[in-house]
């Protein structure tokens, strides 16, 4: 497959996920009865899925720049890297993709990303539960390890030391921290419902 096939295999996941977070905004404000703001939610989507994936690669040490063009596609509402920048007057670019596993910050700045996402997104699930139970965080797992597959493919040097494990180890990381986010999101849901 060519970069390009690979990048549009990949962005159906994307179009898949981003659909699932329109679902979860639309179910919660039914039920509340009122207007979520569902572009702040796709904006950190957006931003928490870059930075799913510029973690994988940091955490290889070494970032191409194929890999850098995909992750920097990955985006429709927000891109990591200009809000990096907008916040921190750095000058760190997906262009210069050998400038970013040197930025110690980004990859705190990513990870707080991500647990805003996650915070918010559970919140959102556990108030709507419907239809039937449906776990529409799985559906954003399973686009996520959609999507790393390809990222490991887009590059033809040898960007990934292991690429069998790279999706696996993203997943198994996310459900993680997901389980967390959903438990305090269950704790806080319930603490209210006393109230």
């Amino acid at each position: 497959m060519t970069e390009s096939n690979l990048l549009q295999e990949a962005l159906r996941y994307y179009d898949i996920a981003v659909d699932t977070v329109k679902r979860v905004d639309l179910q919660y404000s039914k039920i509340t009865r009122q207007k979520h703001r569902s572009e702040e939610l796709l904006k950190k989507f957006d931003l928490f899925l870059q930075s799913l994936l510029l973690n994988a690669t940091m955490q290889r040490g070494v970032c191409c720049s194929a890999q850098m063009q995909f992750i920097e596609s990955m985006a429709i509402y927000a891109d990591l890297l200009s809000c990096y920048r907008a916040q921190t007057n750095t000058c760190v670019s997906w262009e210069r993709a050998v400038d970013i596993p040197q930025d110690p910050r980004l990859k705190e700045f990513a990870v707080h990303k991500i647990e805003s996402f996650l915070t918010e997104f559970s919140m959102l699930q556990t108030m709507v539960k419907v239809p039937a139970r449906a776990d529409y965080f799985e559906v954003i797992r399973e686009c996520v390890f959609g999507i790393c597959v390809y990222l490991e493919r887009i590059s033809g040097d040898d960007c990934w030391n292991n690429t069998d494990t790279v999706a696996e180890t993203v997943v198994d990381a996310l459900r993680q921290d997901w389980l967390a986010a959903k438990q305090t999101a269950e704790e806080n849901s319930a603490a209210a419902a006393l109230r």
